[in-house]
């Protein structure tokens, strides 16, 4: 288990312990793991980051709780060469990102803009804009893979 915690980093719980370690120091941004895409190898990826998706870090995991490789993403937006976090001012402190419910390769990283991504979050495409941020969001269902539900303070949005 890890979080992303505010002024603490990024803690992770030692496997089958109950004492916790600091993966990262200072503001730990939004975590995800993924335990589908490298289930055949007993693997997971984790990813974490820090204030607004600086230092987006992908990390797979072994079933000892052990880093296997470390890498991180460029989230480039597709067509201009620019990562997220240089181009998009407006994304939030703790910037939301979510994994694909039944793809989990696929993401979402969400500020007053949504983007999508197919490939680990190397690459974004932005889907769509609003005048305040996309807060909370859900992506992915049975039977569709494609269905993307957030929401801000204007409502609801499929």
């Amino acid at each position: 288990m890890f979080a992303g915690t505010q002024d603490v980093g990024t803690p992770v719980q030692q496997a089958n312990s109950t004492s916790w370690n600091t993966l990262t120091k200072g503001n730990g941004g939004v975590v995800e793991t993924d335990n589908l895409s490298r289930a055949a190898h007993n693997q997971s990826v984790r990813y974490t980051s820090f204030v607004r998706l600086f230092g987006l870090q992908k990390s797979i995991y072994n079933t000892s709780n052990r880093v296997v490789s470390t890498s991180f993403p460029s989230l480039t937006i597709v067509g201009t060469g620019q990562s997220v976090t240089a181009r998009d001012q407006t994304l939030p402190f703790y910037t939301p990102i979510v994994l694909n419910a039944v793809d989990k390769t696929r993401g979402l990283v969400l500020s007053n803009n949504i983007y999508e991504s197919s490939d680990q979050f190397d690459n974004l495409t932005l889907l769509g804009s609003s005048t305040s941020p996309f807060l909370a969001s859900a992506y992915g269902g049975t039977g569709n893979a494609n269905v993307i539900y957030v929401a801000n303070g204007s409502g609801l949005f499929v």
